[in-house]
């Protein structure tokens, strides 16, 4: 009778709590994702009755790793064969199996009895813990890493720093990012062969010597659902080119230098990521976007030659034309590897109001991020850019004053390579969890211009993101 009278109680109790998973609308306690499939979760219960779900066996012991578990009165995970049952974690009997895929990757599913589990194992392989192994095993290893590619814990959750619109957000997610971009040119180039100054004179007033564009990256993701990812970019930019000039009235002739700068906010990007595929181990979603002509394309500046002068086409904050952003990302995370894919066309519509449209660009980015650790990915990349000429022509400039102010001297083909770190903070760092840094280093492997046009020399690019 006593015996019964308690077993009426443990029912009743795992009733409250599986009346307390709601699912497609709770958020596992650890990652922060929906929680989607009632096979895998997993609860703890503190001395107050609180309850804090976790989509899967994984999150459970990775949360215990910073949180002690003798503050919580029950620990719950869900019985495998028996979805809508509980067994108390310290009696279950778990398996390691890839014919079982949980959420986040670590294929654990539980299990009430010694007998099922090992009938599991001869049907379909893998290891068998008890509660104790299972934490055992966790304990500085690879054993339970979270592996889902869109997973903020993982450093290849994130694609390199320089790449946008990689990763998508579950429903109610928020990232908020800023990012650098610095790049130098150096010197001129027709087609993949350096030319001199002197050969530049032959043509033009002026040649370039060096420029540099800084860029900074104020971007903002919400993920109104699952499957959809809002985001909205809004760059800064400032650029600086070193010219050297003819002075064909001293005697004898000789070269004299200046420098013009530009300076504004660019472009105003929008756009939508739409998932297609999410699951264990890989993802895949389109990337559509607008480019809004909120940059300025009439930026100026004293020159030798006049003041107030229009600065060429290269030196222009803005486009000045609406254009689309269309492409796809694809990704596949392994045991320590992270792989992904993204082709992009950038197309210019109409002409802006000085008669000319920029040329549309294509970009194919590929990369990997090998993870050492789970809060560290060491990133490769390599970027390849085809970019067509400039049409029409802006009256205002003279296509004989320096090469960059000639539409002639527009478009190119190039294959860039990067080197790079994504870095996140240990979960025992609570106040950075939601932090993650990124750097990269690139440099051209292979540059091939239309015209005359300057040769680029390094790229780098960081940032910071913030999810919440």
């Amino acid at each position: 009778m006593i015996r019964s009278f308690f077993l009426l109680i443990y029912l009743m109790s795992t009733v409250v709590f599986a009346q307390s998973v709601n699912i497609d609308q709770d958020l596992c306690k650890h990652c922060g994702m929906l929680i989607r499939d009632r096979s895998f979760v997993a609860l703890a219960v503190d001395a107050d009755h609180r309850t804090q779900t976790f989509d899967a066996i994984e999150c459970l012991v990775n949360y215990l790793k910073v949180h002690d578990e003798a503050s919580f009165s029950q620990l719950l995970v869900t019985d495998y064969s028996r979805s809508n049952g509980w067994i108390e974690a310290k009696d279950a009997f778990y398996i390691k199996s890839s014919a079982i895929p949980s959420p986040m990757g670590a294929y654990l599913s539980a299990y009430s009895n010694l007998q099922e589990v090992q009938n599991i194992q001869t049907q379909m392989g893998g290891d068998i813990f008890t509660w104790t192994e299972l934490l055992r095993q966790f304990e500085g290893s690879r054993f339970g890493v979270i592996n889902h590619p869109d997973h903020h814990d993982r450093g290849d959750a994130y694609g390199p720093i320089g790449v946008m619109g990689d990763h998508v957000h579950h429903q109610g997610g928020w990232m908020v990012s800023v990012r650098s971009m610095f790049m130098q040119m150096s010197g001129n180039q027709t087609g993949t062969k350096s030319v001199s100054n002197e050969e530049v004179y032959t043509q033009y007033h002026a040649a370039p010597q060096q420029m540099r564009m800084s860029m900074y990256m104020l971007g903002v993701m919400y993920a109104p659902t699952d499957r959809l990812t809002l985001a909205m970019m809004q760059p800064l930019i400032w650029r600086e080119m070193d010219m050297n000039a003819m002075n064909h009235q001293a005697m004898p002739m000789s070269e004299m230098s200046y420098q013009t700068r530009s300076f504004g906010l660019g472009d105003l990007k929008l756009s939508a990521l739409y998932s297609l595929i999410a699951k264990t181990g890989s993802s895949f979603h389109l990337n559509i976007g607008i480019s809004l002509p909120t940059g300025s394309y009439d930026q100026s500046d004293n020159t030798p030659m006049s003041d107030n002068m229009k600065l060429p086409y290269a030196m222009q904050i803005g486009s000045g034309t609406t254009d689309l952003n269309l492409g796809a990302t694809y990704k596949v995370a392994f045991e320590k590897v992270g792989l992904g894919v993204q082709p992009m066309a950038l197309l210019r519509i109409g002409e802006n109001r000085s008669s000319y449209r920029l040329g549309n660009q294509y970009g194919l980015n590929s990369w990997f991020v090998y993870t050492p650790d789970n809060w560290l990915g060491l990133v490769g990349r390599t970027e390849l850019i085809l970019r067509h000429k400039i049409s029409g022509i802006d009256s205002d400039l003279n296509p004989m004053m320096a090469p960059p102010s000639n539409v002639e001297n527009s478009g190119s083909e190039q294959v860039n390579v990067f080197a790079g770190v994504n870095v996140g903070f240990p979960a025992s760092v609570t106040s950075l969890k939601n932090v993650k840094l990124g750097m990269e280093l690139g440099t051209p492997i292979y540059r091939s211009v239309r015209g005359i046009q300057m040769t680029e020399s390094f790229t780098i690019n960081s940032g910071i993101r913030y999810m919440f």
